[in-house]
């Protein structure tokens, strides 16, 4: 079982400005950078070498390297991040006193940590966003319809942390006929692979396999697994006999510039919808479930975000 909690977060700009389509990558770089400038005790040394390595809240957070001796991920440095940052307003042209507004999710013990967050994206506002670093103030922070953000003392208000939970077992015990269609709209890119090869055409099994294997590594570095590779065999039988009704999705090339690597880097999605027929009402309830959490890789860029329509 995953626990997390979605917040919403709007932005005033204080400068004319222009911003990408696609303003997680900005939005979360910004965050980046400015998270471990006010986190960092020891700037001068990296990040690996630091004393405080094991208990940094800007290690765990952004960096997120794998626990010695885990079970998963063994081939990686690094695990899922503990968050996702992603915005539905697709406006490139912002003018002083325009509002932005993002989304937040935090998973698990780190719904804890909006404070951390929350203050970062104040800094941030103080230095710009953006080429033309665009500077611009918090004016809100809200979890569902109750607002967390004392803009007069710039505090979180004390909150209730009750979160949402993300659970399979509802979804295994679910029966009954299947649904003539399902569509997914992605609004923001989704970057998948398989068999080593990045996904043009994103068939309903695939679309499964990278939902279970998120779930499942979300689940156990910052939940409790909650199904067994027995479910996922399930599922993945259950998903072939799924076809594709329509499909509208295309690729889109993103570039970043990376300042930990010092070099622009490409990142290719598929945006849009796509339709599937003879969809299981348990496949379909597991993807609608997951939406809040994304899909694919890059999702803390705000990449793999969509939305269902049964």
């Amino acid at each position: 079982m995953l626990k997390y909690k979605k917040f919403i977060i709007k932005l005033k700009l204080l400068d004319s400005t222009t911003l990408p389509k696609y303003k997680g990558i900005t939005l979360r770089g910004g965050f980046g950078n400015i998270f471990k400038s006010i986190a960092c005790i020891q700037k001068a040394i990296d990040c690996k070498d630091c004393i405080l390595t094991g208990s940094c809240i800007y290690r765990k957070i952004f960096d997120s390297p794998r626990p010695q001796n885990t079970t998963k991920m063994t081939k990686y440095p690094y695990i899922p991040h503990p968050f996702i940052i992603f915005s539905q307003n697709h406006e490139t042209s912002f003018d002083n006193g325009d509002i932005l507004d993002f989304g937040l999710v935090l998973l698990g013990s780190y719904i804890e940590n909006l404070p951390f967050f929350v203050y970062t994206f104040i800094k941030l506002g103080e230095i710009g966003l953006g080429k033309n670093r665009a500077k611009f103030e918090v004016i809100s922070v809200r979890d569902e319809d109750v607002e967390l953000f004392d803009k007069s003392r710039k505090t979180i208000n004390p909150f209730v942390k009750d979160p949402s939970f993300l659970s399979v077992e509802k979804i295994s015990s679910l029966k009954g006929n299947k649904l003539k269609k399902l569509k997914i709209d992605f609004l923001s890119p989704l970057s998948l692979r398989f068999e080593g090869k990045t996904v043009l055409l994103p068939h309903f099994h695939i679309l499964i396999r990278n939902i279970l294997r998120r779930i499942s590594l979300l689940e156990f570095f910052y939940g409790e697994p909650s199904f067994d590779s027995s479910f996922i065999i399930k599922c993945i039988n259950e998903s072939f006999e799924v076809k594709i009704l329509e499909n509208n999705t295309y690729l889109v090339n993103l570039k970043r510039f990376s300042g930990r690597q010092k070099k622009l880097i490409n990142h290719i999605g598929l945006v849009g919808d796509i339709t599937f027929s003879n969809v299981p009402n348990n496949l379909a309830y597991l993807i609608d479930s997951a939406k809040d959490i994304s899909i694919g890789r890059n999702t803390s860029f705000g990449f793999g975000m969509y939305v269902t329509d049964f």
